[in-house]
């Protein structure tokens, strides 16, 4: 679901929280658009880092943008790197 469920902080948690509640095991949240660092905190403690992609929005929201919020995060390097790449490549091995 691209920019983490939309523009609204509220809505955004209710999101993840729905995807934890209901086991939703096919929806994934991509990070574009995120400018909460502590979202994506909340999202890994709740579903995992395993449900997050990174994406920037390019060419409307500089990466560079989205890499700073994702380094910010107080959440470790494993989960930063699967955010980052692991998640999405190991997503599309499902489907070669």
């Amino acid at each position: 679901m691209a920019h983490a469920g939309g523009a609204n902080t509220t809505l955004k948690m209710e999101l993840i929280k729905e995807i934890k509640k209901k086991n939703f095991n096919n929806v994934y949240l991509e990070i574009s658009g995120l400018f909460e660092y502590w979202i994506i905190e909340k999202g890994i403690k709740l579903i995992s880092a395993s449900k997050f992609f990174f994406g920037s929005d390019f060419p409307t929201i500089d990466p560079r943008t989205q890499l700073a919020v994702l380094n910010y995060s107080k959440i470790s390097q494993k989960d930063k790197k699967a955010i980052l790449a692991g998640n999405f490549l190991k997503f599309i091995k499902k489907y070669e």
